[in-house]
């Protein structure tokens, strides 16, 4: 063996003998690499799983401590906040007025009389309204909107949901409520919805009262002034003034012929008729 004839033998040997030396340190080493994560993930696991279990008091020093009261601001705040998110959901972000049938017309002339009667079926002494009230008729909405002239802007905001009107007037008060009357028809004229209208010539039962005929002429009189007026203010450039959709190429204005939707006049008495006339309109 101590030949030279074996010696590039024992030299080849040497060579391999390194090359699997290499490579076993190689991999003990991948292996305690691999075998230190595991056990960091393994202590890491211990540690949350002792974090999160609940730590038994101790009975050798008993307390009895009050609970601080709950500060209610917060908790306010944030069911505030939960409200609010449930209605933009539920309403899309915005609010919109359900579709109704209106009660419409100057002060006095019976409105919430004949509302009461309709909605609960019974006569009420009423006095003028100064605020609008809802009631189902026949599953139909339906809302009276007070007549003030104060609370104009009110008639303004529920002519956008309506689908027909109601207009009363009191007929045996019509030259005075005239003025007031037409312009409240002269703005439902404006409205682009259209409805149609059922003009009650209420207090048919009381002396003086006029005809329908007559209240419509009257009425026909006072807006033929107003459409005259804006028709004067609109050519001089006052953007403040609306203009009504009325064209009675240089006639006098008539119902039949220049009103923009349809107009039915009816003598009627909210306490003493029958409701039969107006809830056939309203289902129509």
């Amino acid at each position: 063996l101590h030949s030279p004839i074996w010696e590039p033998v024992r030299s080849a040997r040497t060579t391999d003998g390194c090359k699997m030396t290499r490579r076993l340190l190689f991999l003990i080493c991948a292996a305690l690499t691999a075998s230190a994560v595991v056990a960091q993930e393994e202590q890491a696991q211990q540690a949350a799983v002792a974090d999160a279990a609940p730590v038994e008091p101790q009975p050798e020093e008993p307390q009895k401590k009050e609970e601080e009261p709950t500060n209610p601001i917060p908790l306010a705040i944030g069911g505030a906040a939960a409200l609010a998110a449930l209605a933009l959901v539920l309403g899309g972000g915005s609010k919109k007025k359900q579709p109704a049938a209106l009660l419409l017309g100057p002060s006095n002339a019976g409105k919430t009389l004949l509302f009461h009667r309709l909605v609960n079926n019974e006569v009420e002494e009423t006095v003028a309204s100064m605020k609008s009230d809802e009631g189902i008729v026949d599953n139909k909405l339906l809302v009276d909107v007070p007549g003030h002239r104060r609370l104009r802007n009110e008639v303004t905001k529920e002519l956008t949901r309506a689908t027909k009107i109601v207009f009363l007037v009191d007929a045996a008060d019509a030259t005075r409520q005239a003025k007031a009357a037409a312009e409240l028809l002269y703005e439902i004229f404006c409205c682009e919805s259209r409805p149609s209208l059922l003009i009650l010539c209420n207090k048919r039962d009381k002396a003086g009262a006029k005809t329908p005929a007559r209240v419509k002429l009257t009425l026909a009189s006072e807006i033929e002034t107003l459409h005259k007026t804006a028709k004067t203010m609109g050519s001089t450039g006052d953007d403040q003034q609306s203009v009504a959709p009325i064209d009675t190429g240089g006639k006098f204005f008539s119902f039949e012929s220049h009103a923009p939707c349809a107009c039915t006049f009816l003598a009627y008495s909210a306490r003493e008729d029958k409701l039969d006339a107006v809830r056939e309109f309203l289902l129509k």
